[in-house]
């Protein structure tokens, strides 16, 4: 039986690709594909209209953005168990940077929400 304890066991390893894989999905539907269902670039009227419209997309894309950044923080924790015994202070740098990337996305994530409480 595999244990999850250790951070470098193979199960741990492989939910860490897993998470990746699962952010790269959720990233591609909601920065790929939506935008070029929901937006009109240069166009704000388009724009609100197109919200207006598919409001279930525009939700379901804020949800897969929020899943993007709860997922980011799990990894960035796995990430640093992982690599803390090759460098601890460079592990430190990467936990960090990952962590004010993921601040920033929710930063900008609220944005997003002003649409809905119009």
């Amino acid at each position: 039986m595999t244990t999850m304890n250790f951070p470098t066991s193979l199960s741990y390893i492989r939910l860490a690709g897993v998470l990746y894989l699962l952010i790269a999905l959720l990233g591609f539907f909601s920065i790929g594909y939506a935008p070029t269902v929901l937006f009109v670039p240069g166009d704000a009227i388009a724009n609100a209209q197109s919200i207006l419209t598919h409001q279930g997309l525009f939700r379901v894309t804020l949800l897969s953005d929020i899943l993007i950044i709860i997922i980011e923080m799990l990894l960035m924790v796995m990430l640093y168990n992982m690599f803390k015994a090759v460098n601890n202070t460079i592990a430190k740098v990467a936990l960090y940077s990952r962590l004010a990337m993921s601040f920033i996305m929710a930063i900008n994530l609220l944005n997003y929400f002003i649409p809905l409480h119009s």
